[in-house]
């Protein structure tokens, strides 16, 4: 999922850490800062990065409402109906933002992922695109501690269709981070005993198989 960090310029530092811990996770954050390049045309750059993200981020500092750029782009943002969660770190929402429930962000703290994640998961719209995201993820895991990480997330946000299970299943099965990694591999398993979803016998013969062989 395309992350938009919108910022005043003087919060360049804070976006940039907020975008790193995004991107570790599995987010695709663009920064203008950073992800435009001298030569190319600023304002283009913008309107193409905010049509095609999935999740706007307005980073709410004390000098957030006097940019004239991120005042831009928030309307940007909501003309083109994009998923808004605007992040507060000394002020409150205001304008067209005041409808939107801030995450609060301490920045003598890591960023509040989890808080993250589950603001996504609860909306209406965007949380089943969402799930198929986590699904990805976690099926991305490249080592034992990645998967257990990713596997708790799984488990913690649920919430999953049948499909969605089934994807969970399959993926499992064909990355090693997850089924040699006995930690991952026991959330998974314990995530699937516990849903009420029914699977092909044969796909659940060759999934107990591979994570418990």
């Amino acid at each position: 999922m395309i992350v938009f960090i919108s910022y005043s310029t003087d919060q360049s530092v804070l976006a940039g850490k907020i975008k790193r811990e995004l991107d570790a996770f599995g987010f695709d954050c663009f920064l203008a800062h950073e992800d435009i390049q001298p030569t190319q045309i600023w304002t283009d750059e913008l309107a193409q990065n905010l049509k095609k993200c999935d999740i706007f981020l307005p980073l709410l500092t004390v000098n957030f409402d006097k940019s004239i750029w991120t005042n831009q782009e928030i309307g940007y943002a909501l003309a083109e109906g994009k998923l808004i969660l605007p992040i507060k770190v000394n002020i409150d929402p205001s304008g067209f933002l005041t409808k939107y429930q801030a995450l609060k962000f301490d920045t003598s703290k890591t960023f509040p992922l989890r808080k993250f994640l589950e603001a996504l998961a609860a909306n209406d719209e965007y949380g089943s695109d969402f799930r198929d995201f986590l699904i990805d993820v976690f099926g991305r895991s490249d080592s034992y501690d990645n998967a257990e990480f990713n596997a708790g997330y799984l488990v913690r946000i649920g919430g999953f269709t049948k499909k969605q299970m089934k994807r969970i299943i399959v993926r499992s099965m064909s990355n090693s981070q997850i089924y040699h990694g006995y930690k991952a591999r026991d959330k998974v398993l314990n995530h699937v005993a516990q849903s009420d979803y029914k699977f092909e016998k044969e796909l659940m013969r060759k999934f107990r198989s591979k994570m418990t062989g």
